[in-house]
């Protein structure tokens, strides 16, 4: 498959995926991913773990610019997605809106969610909140960038958001890595 893709902020991931979520490979999973940019995690996620026919990836994301990457064509961003994902076919469905909006208004339920997309931790917050009702019981959630700092101001990283989503929800979840991701299991 001839792939585009411009930045690399996924590989770094694989190993503790593969060991976390790697051993669900071929069962039939309905994944949601919140913030998918050009589709490597996506991608990754379909070559290694949604290989059964019946596995399915909803990604949501509003392919619009923010403060930290303000520099960055989005229109772009969406043409290499979806270029990215094309060879997938049904198994991928593409939701161009806010997480906020999609999580409020989605009856489907997910055995695997992704949440990766705004870095501010109220969002961070709303994403998982709404993310909780929609997770089976036995599913995984990761939440990406908790060690991320990179505009220098608490409010504006993951980390808070994860935080206050762990002290509310914590109890209703086991804790399968904490690092640079924060894996969980809902019991």
């Amino acid at each position: 498959m001839n792939t585009e893709f411009t930045q690399d902020w996924f590989s770094q991931n694989i190993p503790i995926w593969q060991a976390i979520i790697g051993p669900k490979k071929g069962n039939a999973i309905n994944a949601l991913e919140i913030g998918c940019f050009e589709g490597r995690a996506t991608c990754w996620l379909l070559d290694n773990v949604l290989t059964s026919p019946e596995s399915h990836i909803t990604c949501v994301d509003t392919f619009h610019s923010d403060e930290e990457l303000k520099d960055i064509d989005f229109g772009k961003v969406k043409e290499r997605f979806i270029h990215n994902t094309s060879p997938y076919g049904g198994k991928v469905s593409l939701v161009v809106d806010t997480s906020e909006n999609y999580l409020r208004h989605t009856a489907q339920q997910f055995s695997l969610i992704y949440i990766d997309g705004s870095h501010m931790a109220p969002d961070v917050l709303t994403d998982a909140v709404l993310a909780h009702r929609t997770l089976e019981k036995g599913g995984i959630m990761v939440f990406d960038d908790y060690l991320w700092t990179g505009l220098g101001k608490l409010v504006r990283s993951p980390k808070m958001g994860i935080d206050a989503f762990l002290d509310c929800f914590g109890h209703l979840y086991t804790p399968l890595s904490i690092g640079y991701q924060v894996i969980i299991c809902k019991k």
